[in-house]
């Protein structure tokens, strides 16, 4: 039988990795011979529970979130929303502050306050309005919810 040598010219210093599989292999240079002496094989597995894992950061970033939920009670004027705060470091939030914004471009806050439920009044009949709450903290830190769209009743 025929015997092959393959002969590989490399870079000065140069590091070559290449994954296999679940592998990477890593081929480092000897300085002085210019050559490929040493092999760093690292194996990398994912945990036996992914999903699990994956439900847990749901959970937490949910915790992070502020909310405005989308069970407002709306009348002819009236709008009532409520929001949830976060979670983690409620202990810290200062005030809300509700903002308001028309579809002709109006924007204005029209709350500010620890409630977690406040309601309008004096808006136009069949209307849009768009909302969303931010969270001040006690170090000056905020946080803003999802903006929402909710129309008055005709």
């Amino acid at each position: 039988g025929q015997s092959y040598t393959t002969i590989y010219t490399c870079k000065p210093l140069a590091c070559y990795a290449s994954f296999y599989g679940n592998k990477l292999y890593l081929l480092k240079p000897n300085r002085e011979a210019n050559k490929l002496d040493e092999i760093e094989i690292l194996e990398f597995a994912l945990p036996d529970d992914i999903e699990g894992l994956k439900a847990a950061k749901k959970r937490d970033a949910a915790q992070e979130r502020l909310e405005l939920l989308d069970n407002a009670t709306c009348g002819s004027n009236t709008i009532e929303l409520t929001w949830r705060p976060p979670t983690k470091n409620s202990d810290r939030i200062d005030r809300f502050k509700l903002m308001m914004a028309t579809t002709t471009g109006v924007v204005k806050e029209v709350m500010q306050g620890k409630y977690t439920t406040f309601r309008l009044s004096g808006l136009r009949p069949n209307q849009e309005y768009i909302f969303c709450v931010k969270a001040v903290f006690d170090d000056g830190s905020f946080l803003w919810s999802d903006s929402k769209s909710f129309f008055t009743k005709s």
